[in-house]
């Protein structure tokens, strides 16, 4: 995940919130400068690594990935081993 990404998120989840006059939005950016690259795995961010996801499926299977249906076609092992990364 970028950093950008990191930030516009929780900015958004705070003015969701309404905490948004009360976030200091440069201090945030400071500290996902470091908090972001300390723990890649947790600050991943999803909508990326599902459109990887769905790239490579297409490319190896040639047809779309249809993420919300249960398929015994998904269950292979490079499949497998992603969901064990994330």
């Amino acid at each position: 995940m970028s950093v950008e990404k990191y930030v516009n998120g929780r900015t958004d989840i705070e003015k969701k919130e309404g905490n948004f006059g009360r976030l200091n939005i440069g201090q945030l950016a400071v500290n996902a400068n470091q908090l972001v690259p300390s723990d890649l795995e947790r600050y991943r961010h999803s909508k990326s690594v599902l459109k990887v996801a769905k790239r490579l499926f297409q490319e190896k299977y040639g047809r779309n990935m249809k993420v919300l249906e249960v398929s015994s076609e998904l269950n292979i092992p490079e499949l497998y081993r992603i969901s064990q990364i994330l």
